[in-house]
Order: C-alpha cells, then sequence, then structure tokens
C-alpha cells in the first residue's frame, strides 16, 4: 500500500490545493494554520471509511453508487466523529444539519438557501437498519472499492465533482467516469458535515461539500493509528488492549525493548499491561527488579508520551500485512520530549515501520525533529533517503502552497535558506536559527556561489577549471569541491528541476545554474523554460557576447543561468559533453591522449583515438545502435582510451590535461558566468 497524493477541495481551512508523490516517511512543515493537522485528518477519515453501504439518488444516472462510510472504531478503539470532535471543541458526536434517519437510511439533504445553492438529495443505504448511534457516522461517504479482490471500476457522478478536482483529475490524471489499472487507484471521499466545509466564497453546488481525491496503489488502508495530545494523555480502551495481548504474541517485550533504547536508564525494568486503578482502563506498569512497580502515568510527560506511541505503534506493526495495511498519524511527535530522547524516539520509530507494511506522515512544529529528519536521511544511503518526503505548507486565502524536498533535500534547505517552518514574511524570523547561524549566514552570502548543475560531468569540469584557477578564487564553490549539493540520485532535469524550486533560488544570494539546450531550438527557449519552472524571469545577460548566458538579478540575489549548447556530430541534442568532445575532436586531441596514458603506450594515443572515432562508430552503426546523445560519442573514447571510468571521472581527466588556452576557449561561456557572479567580491 502507498497513498500517493491528494487532491483537496474545502476542507476545513484549505480551499483548494494538491499534495503529490507521498513516500513512505512524510513530514509536514509550516507556520499555524497552514493545513498540516488537516491533511493528517483527511487521512484519518479516508482510512477509516470502509463500511459498505450505497450511496442512492434518484436525481443521479446511474442512481445507485458502492460506497463506504465510517467505521465506529479506530486502531485505538475510538469513535472517529467522536474523536475529531473532541479536537476541535465538539463534546458529543453530533447529527449533522445535513443528515436525518428515516426508516431504514439515513437521508442527505445538503441545501444553502442563502446562497441559492443546492445538491441532488440522495440517502445511503445498507444491508442492516441503521439506529440513531450510526447517524454522525453518515458525515461522509467514500466511491471506490476498498478492496483490491472486487471491481476495480470507479463511477464518479459529475454532480458531485468540484471544477478545481474535474479540471486538475480530468486533464492531468484520467476521466472522472472510470480507471481499471489495478496497480494504480483513486477513491473519492464526499464529506456533508458544514463543520468541516470551507464555508466561504461559495459559487457553485458543489462548494456546500468538501471532497479530496485519494490517489493510492495497492490494497487501502486497513489500520488506522493517529497519535496526537489526546491520546497521548488518555489510557488504553480495555477491550482494545486485551485484543492485542491475545493476538501478539511478546507485545510486552517488544514495547520493553524499544522503550530502553530510548530510555536507557530504564534497562532492566521489565513491561506490563494491566487494569488501571479504577479499573476502568488499561495501562503501561514499569517494574524493575525487586521494586513496586509504577504506573507509566507515575513517570513524566515525555516518557508517557514515548511509552504511549511505542507500544500503539508496536501494535500495528504486528496488525498490519501486504494485504492490510497500517498508517501512522504522527502530530507533534517534539510534545513533552528533550532534543536527545526525541532523537532516540524518532530513530526507533523509523527502524520499527522500515520493514512494516506503514505509511508514515507526521506533522511538526519542532526544528529538532526537521534536524534530526535531515541528519539521519544523511547517513542513509540515497535510494533508502528518498522514500522520505518534506512538505513545507503554507495557506494563501485558502489555497494549500507546497514546496516538496524529496530525501535529503531538507538538509539542503536547512543549510542554504534555514528554517523551513517559517514563510512569507515570517522567513527570516525564527530566533534560534538566526542566533546560532546567522554571522555564518551573512559571510557565506557574500562570498559563496552555490552551484546547481544538471548532472556529475557539469560539477567533475567545474571542479578542476576552479583548480587551475581558470574560475576566479575571488568566490568559494558550494557546496565543498563542486559535491552534488542534493546529494546522489538527484540529477537530471526534472529532479534538479523539483528540488531547486523546493528551496527557491532567489533566497540563494548568489547562484549558478548549468542545464543542456538539448533539442530546443535556441538557447532562450531553455532559459525561458527553465525560467517558467522556477518561478523567475531571466534575461540576457547585457556584459557578454554569449548568446547563451542569462541571469536574474534583484538587490539581493543574482542567478546566472548557462545554457550548455556545444554541437556534437551526428547528434541534434546540444549538451555539456559536448564541450569535452570539442576538446577531443580538436588539434589538440593526440596530446590530450598522451597524457591521460601512461609513457609506456602514449605511442598508441592516435590509434585509440582513431578507434574511438572510427572503428567504434562503425561498429555501433554496423549493430543498429543509434547514437543518440553526445555520451555515446564519450564512452567510445572512454572505452578506447580504456579508463574503465565513468563517463565523469574521465571528464576531469580529460580537463586536468587539456592546454590552457583550448579550456579558455572551448569554456569560455562557463568562465564569464562566474566571473560576473564574482563581480563586487573584495
Amino acid at each position: 500500500m502507498l497513498i500517493k497524493g491528494l487532491i483537496i477541495h474545502r476542507f476545513r481551512g484549505i480551499r483548494e490545493g494538491t499534495v503529490s508523490d507521498f513516500g513512505k516517511l512524510n513530514l509536514f512543515v509550516g507556520p499555524n494554520n497552514s493545513g498540516k493537522t488537516s491533511i493528517l485528518e483527511m487521512l484519518y477519515l479516508g482510512g477509516l471509511s470502509r463500511a459498505q453501504c450505497t450511496l442512492v439518488s434518484e436525481d443521479l444516472s446511474p442512481s445507485a453508487y458502492g460506497a463506504t462510510m465510517l467505521t465506529l472504531q479506530d486502531f485505538l478503539g475510538y469513535d472517529p466523529v467522536a474523536r475529531l470532535g473532541q479536537r476541535h471543541g465538539y463534546a458529543t458526536p453530533t447529527t449533522p444539519e445535513t443528515v436525518s434517519l428515516n426508516q431504514d437510511r439515513i437521508e442527505v439533504n445538503v441545501v444553502d438557501e442563502r446562497a441559492d445553492l443546492a445538491l441532488p438529495k440522495f440517502h445511503i443505504a445498507r444491508m442492516s437498519p441503521f439506529k440513531e448511534s450510526d447517524v454522525p457516522s453518515a458525515m461522509m461517504a467514500t466511491l471506490g472499492k476498498p478492496n483490491r479482490t472486487e471491481d476495480t471500476d470507479l463511477i464518479v457522478p459529475p454532480e458531485l465533482v468540484p471544477r478545481y478536482i474535474a479540471e486538475h483529475y480530468g486533464s492531468e490524471k484520467r476521466s472522472l467516469e472510470e480507471h481499471h489499472d489495478p496497480e494504480e487507484r483513486s477513491r473519492w471521499h464526499f464529506l456533508w458535515d458544514s463543520k468541516w466545509v470551507y464555508r466561504w466564497d461559495r459559487e457553485e453546488p458543489t462548494d456546500l461539500l468538501s471532497v479530496w481525491v485519494e490517489e493510492y496503489s495497492g490494497p487501502t488502508v486497513g489500520h488506522v493509528l493517529f497519535s496526537d495530545f489526546h491520546t497521548v494523555n488518555a489510557h488504553f480502551k480495555s477491550s482494545v488492549a486485551n485484543n492485542w495481548y491475545r493476538s501478539i504474541p511478546g507485545w510486552e517485550d517488544d514495547i520493553a525493548r524499544s522503550l530502553r533504547t530510548v530510555f536507557p536508564e530504564v534497562e532492566e525494568a521489565e513491561v506490563t499491561i494491566r487494569d488501571t486503578a479504577d479499573g476502568k482502563a488499561k495501562t503501561g506498569y514499569i517494574e524493575f527488579p525487586d521494586k513496586v512497580p509504577l504506573e507509566v502515568d507515575q513517570f513524566g510527560d515525555g516518557f508517557r508520551h514515548a511509552f504511549k506511541i511505542l507500544a500503539c505503534l508496536r501494535a500495528l506493526a504486528a496488525s498490519a500485512s501486504t494485504e492490510d495495511p497500517g498508517i501512522l498519524l504522527w502530530e507533534e511527535p517534539e510534545l513533552f520530549a528533550h532534543p536527545a530522547t526525541l532523537s532516540r524516539l524518532l530513530k526507533e520509530v523509523v527502524n520499527i515501520v522500515s520493514d512494516s507494511p506503514i505509511q508514515v506522515f507526521v506533522s511538526t512544529q519542532s526544528l529538532d525533529v526537521i534536524a534530526w529528519l535531515a541528519n539521519y536521511l544523511e547517513s542513509e544511503d540515497a535510494r533508502k533517503a528518498e522514500n522520505a518526503t518534506t512538505y513545507i505548507l503554507d495557506l494563501v486565502s485558502g489555497v494549500l502552497k507546497v514546496k516538496r524536498l524529496v530525501g535529503r533535500g531538507i538538509g539542503s534547505w536547512l543549510r542554504l535558506v534555514g528554517d523551513p517552518r517559517m514563510v512569507g514574511q515570517d522567513e527570516m524570523e525564527s530566533p534560534l536559527l538566526r542566533f546560532i547561524s546567522g554571522r555564518k549566514q551573512i559571510t557565506m552570502a557574500a562570498a559563496a556561489i552555490y552551484v546547481f548543475a544538471e548532472g556529475a560531468t557539469e560539477r567533475a569540469v567545474g571542479k578542476i577549471l576552479y583548480r587551475r584557477e581558470l574560475l576566479s578564487h575571488k568566490a568559494t564553490p558550494s557546496p565543498t569541491d563542486w559535491g552534488p549539493f542534493f546529494g546522489p540520485g538527484t540529477e537530471g532535469f526534472h529532479n534538479m528541476m523539483q528540488q531547486i524550486a523546493g528551496i527557491d533560488i532567489r533566497t540563494c544570494g548568489r547562484a549558478l545554474l548549468i542545464f543542456d539546450q538539448e533539442t530546443r531550438k535556441k538557447p532562450s527557449d531553455a532559459a525561458r523554460d527553465i525560467g517558467h519552472r522556477l518561478g523567475i524571469d531571466f534575461a540576457p545577460m547585457p556584459t557578454v557576447k554569449f548568446d547563451n548566458l542569462f541571469e536574474y538579478l534583484t538587490e539581493n540575489c543574482h542567478v546566472v543561468l548557462h545554457v550548455s549548447n556545444a554541437k556534437t556530430p551526428d547528434i541534434d541534442g546540444l549538451d555539456f559533453d559536448g564541450y569535452l568532445l570539442q576538446l577531443l575532436q580538436s588539434h589538440v586531441k593526440a596530446k590530450i591522449a598522451r597524457r591521460i596514458l601512461n609513457e609506456r603506450i602514449a605511442p598508441l594515443a592516435q590509434d585509440l583515438i582513431e578507434n574511438a572515432e572510427i572503428g567504434f562508430s562503425d561498429l555501433m552503426k554496423q549493430k543498429g545502435y543509434p547514437w543518440t546523445h553526445s555520451k555515446s560519442w564519450l564512452y567510445a573514447y572512454v572505452t578506447a582510451l580504456q579508463r574503465r571510468k565513468s563517463h565523469a571521472y574521465f571528464a576531469e581527466e580529460i580537463v586536468k590535461r587539456a592546454p590552457e588556452e583550448e579550456l579558455r576557449k572551448v569554456f569560455a561561456p562557463l568562465i564569464a558566468a562566474w566571473n560576473a557572479l564574482c563581480e563586487g567580491i573584495p
């Protein structure tokens, strides 16, 4: 199971918005009232809409739709309607004004007479008769069948589809009427209790509804664990704890092992689950050798919070399966936690879910949580780190704004921009961040050029040009030694566009972007495309003669875009690798080859070069393999000169050994771009 994204219409404070490409671990950050909790609540309600029913309306065609409505209990045994109501100040589950019980069915009538808006009347039916206690759960219904074993056709009545979702989903995703791919599916959640619907600026009948589309692959969520302030302070329901105790072998031992990892001081203690003092619920007891057992509630709030999330998560991990996966919704994991304890708790939670069919969504206001995640991801391999995604959220007039950072991107954001909890006018107002890093940021902004390159070859060449001092040493390239700023695995045009857009390039002070022209007709076409994706307007640089250099210049920001447009033989695309081919195919190619080879085989340089240019190209043509891009030529040289290394490593060797005058000629645009960024640095 993997929930892949949400398309949202009018849920609580969100009028409209889209959050896409969820990973296994997802972190939501942003200021108050930015939509973090709303997203958790949508996932909570969507995961609990599993009770089979039918939505029927004589005003719709067809008139009946297979649907689901809310179950009466979540993973912790709470009524979801009462649970959310408690979070927002509603003491008991209340019957929505739009819903009424009529004999064996629940009727829904959604009308706003003041705005002269109304939806078609419909009712909800099921095999067993409804009771009055069932009515609050009819606050919403879901279209789309939750189990993969059933037919996957999805039919949504157009009368209930808001314009925003129709435009987004219909044009960019798939038709509204049906969807046949069993691996990628959608569930449409319709909620008509006005307490949860964004109420301002209603223009059409569907504005009376909260609607969100949940895109997912595999089976839908079967176990929903929502951990927040209320559950941390509550005991276990006896029926739930007893069920876990009976069905999960070694549950108490698992809790104890996790608890000892987070709190080394309880290394010798055992954990048991027993009745509370009043016998109405269950709680944990910590038993040290030869001492009276203590209730968890007699420890500090931080200990109780950690115990509760670990106990519940251990139960969830044991209960979830690939056929019936789970979801952890964790609000403010920093509650009551000392930073060192929090670090150990977060690591233990990640370890528990890493091999389990559990998807995790976390909302936080804590810089400690964000910094821990950044450090953790940088200690993992790139592929594993890509399973984590950070979303920086903001709400502007009800429109959800999202910046998505994949894997190590959150660490890059912290280094470049600062506190990701701050957006808009508050971006520079984190007192902690200003105190600990303000002086360093001022120094770096004055002397650093941030380099964002489409691939490894660009960085390899830039590093050597800098070492050979063809690029001025007035500025210090960042990151150190021209490494990949966003970490391994983030190369390529689309990946880099996504990452740079996530950090907002305008916050970098001085930045150099190196991207290929490829098949675009002119460098200006590439500049226009790249600028559009990044939200800035590049203009041709007026101080240079090169038509492939563009800049974005403000009082606080100078960004130069180098569009690599080197021409290469037999290939339509224009790219950075072409500059290396120009060196290898110039009058100094034999000299470069001899310098790359050692003295013993240097006399063979000319023959090897000819093999690359004639022998390999003829062989490729005979086999019918097209030479589609510059790397085909470059790897011919790599093979002919027997380097047995990557093309990026080979690029370093070429630039190390090419005559300086040739480098100045071939890389003149790049040198000019660098010099322009160095202007004003003492």
